[in-house]
């Protein structure tokens, strides 16, 4: 069996949800891993500071092949990134819990794979001067536009039918905390957003043709535009990848309408509001 696709299901056997079980169960046996992400020369502890202390005895369990592995090459197999990041959550939530058990520091910064996304926006400390945006709004039907900074300021446009079937807009105004902001955009790292490009078959009139732009610190620019939802004629891997990232901006909506006051109600049309709340 081929290197990649064997990696890929040992993986994937991996649960999140039970990391911190298992890490536990195996501290009481005696029989305790630490995860690494060995994907460079030197294999780097996962969400543990290297400099936390003195580590416990341990079982190495590596996550990637080394410098070669092929979550550096242009041709990665399909679902292999996916089916890394996977583990790479499962090593994290595992390793945590042995931090806390043999009181050593965590990393201040994620456990990132690299990527064409994770080189666009750079290291974690320039994530907050990023933004995401996402343009979803149909004329006839309406929709949502979404704004959201690194530092987590979100400004959401929901545009629903009105009583007399108008189309009324509701702008809200969120804070979230960085970690939420970062949920995102590791996300578009997850997907490595900015090797996404927009789709060029057609559909039917009015189908909905969202369009997300993430941008950089540097003010650089990678705009996706794709079907929603999906359409025959596409890569369905593709479409997959998209819509992982354009679930998290139609999460923001949904979490505006339910917990917040919106800070303008009207009739939907004029962008002059929209615009002029925007801090770009």
């Amino acid at each position: 069996m081929d290197l990649d696709v064997r990696k890929a299901r040992e993986y994937n056997e991996y649960s999140v949800a039970t990391a911190a079980e298992d890490a536990a169960r195996d501290i009481e046996e005696g029989c305790v891993r630490l995860f690494y992400l060995a994907i460079w020369e030197a294999p780097e502890l996962i969400a543990i500071d290297e400099e936390a202390g003195e580590l416990p005895e341990a079982i190495y369990a590596p996550i990637g092949t080394g410098c070669t592995d092929s979550i550096h090459g242009d041709e990665i197999p399909p679902g292999y990134r996916e089916a890394m990041e996977k583990a790479l959550s499962y090593g994290v939530r595992y390793n945590r819990v042995i931090a806390d058990h043999y009181d050593l520091s965590l990393r201040q910064e994620p456990d990132l794979l690299p990527s064409e996304t994770f080189d666009f926006l750079g290291g974690y400390d320039a994530w907050p001067a990023s933004r995401i945006i996402l343009a979803d709004i149909q004329p006839l039907f309406g929709g949502r536009q979404v704004w959201c900074s690194g530092e987590g300021t979100v400004y959401v446009r929901s545009v629903r039918p009105g009583d007399r079937g108008d189309l009324i807009e509701q702008i809200y105004r969120l804070d979230l905390e960085r970690a939420d902001a970062e949920r995102i955009l590791l996300e578009c790292l997850s997907q490595d957003f900015v090797t996404l490009t927009s789709v060029e078959h057609c559909a039917l009139p009015d189908h909905a043709r969202p369009e997300i732009v993430l941008v950089n610190g540097q003010g650089q620019r990678h705009v996706v535009e794709n079907w929603d939802p999906p359409v025959p004629g596409g890569d369905a891997e593709s479409d997959r990848r998209f819509t992982a990232v354009y679930g998290e901006l139609r999460r923001l909506e949904a979490v505006a309408r339910e917990k917040d006051e919106p800070v303008h109600v009207g009739p939907y049309g004029d962008p002059k509001t929209w615009k002029k709340l925007l801090p770009e």
